[in-house]
């Protein structure tokens, strides 16, 4: 039953945003049609990045620019985009793949440095975008353990709402803790 839900959720979201997307590929680089994807190969038999690819590949295929990034910060995620002047989280579609625990994504950079998306902790090695508004993005995707979970209390605040909550149509995330294995399983059905 539950997986069933889960598809039809998963196929109405992608159907969503190719719907409220109305881009083609002859478009010039606009927020709303463009995607970023990320991945990353976190040395721990955790590899990411062959699923970012992929993903890119499908956006493409629904008429999306799309930006496939393996070894990036978190502050590069909230930063702006020189393509389309506004924060690359602000674009039509946000993918993260990875690592990630209640309220926060892992992301790494090609020296090996960890550094963290958050929706409202900052400082360091934390990027938040607790202000950045989302009015572009139609889907963001947080796959990753917990990035949906409000079990825990933390500073961090729960990605997929404030996501939402900043503008983003939808967002998808994980209650709980879920293997690289069965979010791909979920992915493909």
């Amino acid at each position: 039953m539950k997986k069933r839900i889960l598809k039809k959720l998963m196929a109405s979201m992608l159907i969503g945003v190719f719907l409220a997307s109305n881009v083609t590929t002859a478009m010039a680089a606009s927020a709303d049609s463009s995607a970023y994807v990320y991945g990353f190969n976190y040395g721990d038999g955790v590899n990411t990045t062959g699923i970012a690819r992929q993903e890119q590949m499908y956006l493409n295929n629904l008429g999306y620019k799309t930006y496939c990034n393996t070894q990036v910060s978190a502050s590069f995620a909230v930063g702006i985009s020189p393509q389309t002047r506004v924060s690359r989280m602000n674009s039509g579609v946000f993918v993260f793949n990875g690592h990630a625990g209640p309220g926060s994504c892992q992301f790494r950079n090609s020296a090996g440095n960890n550094s963290y998306l958050t929706a409202k902790k900052s400082g360091g090695s934390y990027s938040k975008f607790e202000n950045i508004k989302l009015k572009n993005c139609k889907a963001a995707f947080f796959m990753g353990c917990k990035t949906a979970s409000t079990k825990r209390k933390s500073n961090y605040g729960v990605l997929t709402k404030q996501a939402v909550k900043n503008g983003a149509k939808c967002s998808l995330g994980w209650k709980e803790s879920v293997l690289t294995s069965s979010a791909t399983k979920f992915r493909e059905r």
